[in-house]
């Protein structure tokens, strides 16, 4: 399995020491890129800032940077909101900064009906991190982006956060 890509680890490492909302939203910001109009992403669907999407964004939305981190970090609330409600089983920081930016991409409903969920709630971590590397296509096409992204995830699953002890 590849690392995580340099620029991705470095900026990890950068925040490693703040919380792990902080450290997610860095991750996630990473693979959503920024964006202060919305656009429709690949799949259509109305986005604004770090991959915001929901009732609140229409056509004519504009975000300030501030505004784009706000949403961002509420948006990373919630997901580990949904964790915290439909995971029973101990999880390391990784495997939480992979799961909210998989709930952020994907939406709430779609991880609660997940094997990715039913594995992880069994124990399976191993078979549970083999879930993320299902999830890259978008309308039946496979998306290089997100193979590169639910790689990253299955990484972080597996190894954890990168320690800045490690790294030389």
């Amino acid at each position: 399995m590849p690392p995580l890509p340099d620029p991705l680890r470095k900026k990890l490492l950068a925040v490693s020491g703040a919380g792990l909302l902080t450290i997610a939203a860095c991750y996630t910001a990473f693979w959503e890129g920024h964006a202060l109009q919305p656009y429709a992403d690949s799949g259509g669907v109305l986005t604004v800032c770090y991959g915001h999407t929901g009732g609140d964004i229409t056509p004519e939305t504009t975000q300030t940077p501030a505004q784009c981190e706000a949403l961002l970090a509420a948006d990373m609330r919630q997901a580990f909101a949904v964790i915290d409600q439909h995971v029973t089983v101990p999880l390391s920081d990784g495997q939480r900064v992979a799961l909210a930016a998989f709930i952020h991409n994907l939406g709430s409903g779609a991880f609660a009906r997940s094997t990715l969920l039913k594995r992880l709630n069994a124990g399976d971590i191993p078979a549970a991190c083999d879930e993320f590397r299902r999830w890259v296509k978008v309308k039946g096409v496979t998306l290089n982006g997100l193979v590169n992204r639910r790689a990253a995830d299955e990484w972080l699953c597996r190894h954890g956060l990168p320690d800045p002890e490690a790294t030389p």
